[in-house]
């Protein structure tokens, strides 16, 4: 907690818990002398025992609510991640994004096939971490390994076909990232490597075997269909000349899934053959039969009731201040 915060809160703690310890003093010397003089009581003009009590109490929980909020971070509190474990596995998306991703031979097109089927996994697969190597002539790293759902979600949904400048469809490239990733150390022992390409126009060769459970997801359809793409130039179909149209026509780019590449690769890898649309189903099943790793998720830590009851005590406070304060004054002048 940052010394300022942790003085302003320490003294307000101490002067509650100080004036509910002088007024119940108080309360309790005035009693005692009235009770031993009873001809006073009529002379001396006091508030009755409800709002001295209610005063007493109103502080009582005052001090109890501060003790509290000293003991809960607060906002900047160095200690805010709390940590728990979790037992899954580490799973690691290889992702083509390369142009023919946009192909339109599904709706709305591979790579947002794609996506939709790993969001809508995602409530199933809580407990394991994700990350994302992307690939098109090149290959980098686009989500490094989180167990953090919304982080991984909004990866990928920015997903996009223009990541990559480098046209083309390295394979080879995207797969050989993912196996220097595990054997970097920064992947758990029981990890599972989850391929997703058309197989088109690939370059750079068959990728070398990893050491991994493997699924290859084909995206698209060996029939094909049109390139849909928005750029600067404007938004429509890819033809051969590489313009863009607004209508189809028969000089437009069609890009076609190469399933004997792609089948040609899980078996090289040991691995299984799916579609995009049943990729979903193939992970939760393969990640119930896996091993799993124990794994430490950080969290931030509940803030939100720290604040509640720091807000309680000042208003509590005001309460007093406003309310009763004005009670016993109208008694008083009563």
């Amino acid at each position: 907690m940052p010394d300022f915060l942790h003085f302003l809160v320490l003294l307000l703690f101490i002067l509650a818990a100080a004036y509910a310890v002088t007024r119940a003093v108080a309360f309790f010397k005035i009693s005692a002398f009235t009770g031993k003089y009873p001809g006073l009581k009529k002379d001396i003009r006091m508030p009755g025992t409800l709002l001295y009590a209610s005063r007493l109490v109103l502080y009582v929980i005052i001090s109890l609510l501060l003790l509290l909020v000293l003991y809960l971070p607060l906002p900047g509190d160095e200690n805010e991640q709390t940590k728990t474990s979790a037992r899954g596995v580490d799973i690691l998306f290889v992702v083509d994004v390369s142009l023919s991703m946009n192909a339109v031979d599904v709706s709305p097109n591979r790579l947002t096939v794609f996506k939709q089927s790993i969001l809508s996994a995602l409530p199933q697969l809580q407990g394991n971490r994700f990350g994302i190597v992307a690939f098109a002539g090149t290959a980098f790293v686009y989500c490094p390994m989180t167990n953090d759902l919304s982080a991984f979600t909004d990866y990928v949904r920015s997903m996009d076909v223009d990541m990559i400048v480098d046209s083309g469809t390295n394979i080879a490239e995207g797969v050989e990232l993912a196996g220097k990733i595990l054997q970097s150390g920064k992947l758990y022992r029981n990890h599972l490597v989850v391929l997703v390409s058309d197989g088109e126009n690939m370059t750079g060769g068959m990728p070398t075997q990893i050491q991994s459970d493997f699924i290859v997801a084909a995206a698209g359809t060996e029939a094909g269909g049109a390139i849909y793409y928005s750029s600067e130039n404007g938004t429509g179909y890819i033809t051969k000349d590489r313009r863009i149209v607004q209508e189809k026509n028969p000089n437009l780019v069609i890009s076609k899934r190469n399933s004997d590449v792609l089948k040609e690769i899980a078996d090289s890898q040991n691995g299984s053959y799916v579609e995009v649309y049943h990729l979903a189903e193939e992970i939760i099943s393969k990640v119930s039969r896996m091993e799993k790793n124990k794994i430490d998720i950080l969290g931030k830590a509940n803030q939100n009731l720290n604040h509640n009851l720091l807000f309680a005590a000042i208003f509590l406070m005001l309460l007093d201040w406003f309310v009763i304060e004005y009670l016993i004054y109208r008694e008083l002048i009563a």
